[in-house]
C-alpha cells in the first residue's frame, strides 16, 4: 500500500504526494542527472535537490559530452541533497572545476536548511574543500563518517585531510550541501551517491556505492 500526505496551507500551496512506506527504510540513494526530464512542480531533472534561494544553477549539457546531463552550481549559495539519514556512510560527489575555477566545499548535515542559508556550514556537522585537481577531470571525492570522530576524505580513492567533526548528528546525517569554492568560476556535478548505516544499527560504514550512477558517469561513455 502507499500512504498519501496532504500538506501545506493557503491558496496555491497545499500539496498531495503519495509515499511508498518503503522509502522510510532505504540505506541508499543517487542521482545521476541522466535525463533532465521535468518532474510536475520541479525545474529539469532536480526533483531530488533545493535550490530555493539560489540563483544560476540548473540541470544542463555537459560542455564536453552533450548528450549528458550535469549540474552546474555558481553563485554563493549551495544545491542541497537530502540522502537517508546515516549513523554511519559514505557520500560521494562526481564533480569538476571549471577552467577558473577553485574546486567546491562539501558539507554534511542533520537538518535541513535552504540553499541561500549563510549559516549553514557553521553548524553543519562535517565540511570538507574538495580540491580542483585538473580542471579538464572530473574527479570522486568521498567522504566517509562513523558515530564518532572526523570524517575520511578521499579524492579519487587517494586519502586528502579528513573533515573534522564540528558536533554530534542529532538523528544521523542525511543532507550534502554543495557549493562553488569560487561562486563566480562555479563546479559541475555529474553525480552524487549515499550508502548509509541507520541510527540504532551497530554495522561498520559500507563502501562507496558502486550504483547506476557511477557506471554510466563520466567516464562511462
Amino acid at each position: 500500500g502507499k500512504l498519501v500526505i496532504v500538506s501545506g496551507q493557503g491558496a496555491g500551496r497545499p500539496a498531495v504526494v503519495r509515499l511508498d512506506p518503503d522509502w522510510l527504510g532505504e540505506t541508499s540513494a543517487a542521482d545521476g542527472f541522466a535525463t533532465g526530464a521535468a518532474s510536475a512542480g520541479f525545474a529539469d531533472g532536480l526533483d531530488q535537490w533545493t535550490l530555493y534561494g539560489a540563483d544560476g544553477m540548473t540541470v544542463a549539457a555537459d560542455p564536453d559530452r552533450p548528450a549528458r546531463k550535469v549540474l552546474s552550481v555558481g553563485g554563493p549559495a549551495a544545491a542541497v541533497w537530502n540522502f537517508p539519514a546515516g549513523a554511519a556512510g559514505t557520500v560521494t560527489v562526481r564533480l569538476r572545476a571549471t577552467a577558473a575555477g577553485k574546486g567546491a566545499v562539501l558539507a554534511l548535515t542533520d537538518h535541513f536548511s535552504v540553499s541561500a542559508d549563510a549559516k549553514a556550514e557553521e553548524h553543519a556537522v562535517f565540511v570538507a574543500a574538495a580540491p580542483a585537481g585538473d580542471p579538464g577531470a572530473w574527479h570522486d571525492v568521498t567522504l566517509t563518517w562513523t558515530a564518532d570522530g572526523p570524517a575520511a576524505v578521499t579524492v579519487d580513492g587517494k586519502a586528502t585531510a579528513p573533515a573534522p567533526r564540528k558536533r554530534a548528528a542529532g538523528n544521523g546525517v542525511g543532507y550534502l550541501r554543495v557549493r562553488a569554492a569560487d561562486p563566480a568560476a562555479g563546479v559541475r556535478v555529474a553525480g552524487v551517491w549515499a550508502d548509509v548505516t541507520p541510527p540504532g544499527v551497530a554495522a561498520a560504514p559500507p563502501a562507496p556505492g558502486w550504483s547506476a550512477v557511477k557506471r554510466r558517469g563520466p567516464g562511462a561513455g
